[in-house]
């Protein structure tokens, strides 16, 4: 009466679970392709990655994509007319030489605005 009873595995219902495949960058002006995913891996083992991304679409507003390093280099990551729209103020994302740095955007109005960094300087 009144007591409930787990069996140790909850269960969820009704929320959405979105998995999507890493898309892995090795190249040493790799474009990021986002129709190809959200997550994105850059994974050179010698001098710094410089990664570019465009902006985003209309069509793209709410779209969130992730960008982490693979291995322990400066990477950087230009961004098409600047974080926020800014331009060449805030155009360019470096990563600290570890593998943990990352950054996490959100498309809003035709720009990239940042969400979540870890390790990522931005210029």
């Amino acid at each position: 009466s009144g007591a409930e009873t787990h069996s140790g595995a909850e269960s969820f219902t009704g929320l959405e679970r979105h998995y999507t495949t890493v898309t892995t960058l090795t190249g040493a002006t790799d474009a990021i392709d986002i129709s190809l995913g959200n997550i994105f891996m850059i994974s050179r083992a010698g001098a710094a990655d410089a990664a570019t991304l465009a902006a985003p679409a209309a069509g793209d507003n709410g779209r969130v994509i992730t960008i982490f390093s693979g291995t322990a280099q400066a990477h950087t990551i230009t961004i098409t007319a600047g974080l926020g729209g800014a331009g060449a103020t805030d155009d360019v994302i470096t990563f600290t030489n570890r593998i943990s740095a990352s950054i996490t955007l959100m498309a809003h109005a035709t720009a990239w605005h940042v969400i979540g960094s870890n390790l990522a300087a931005i210029a």
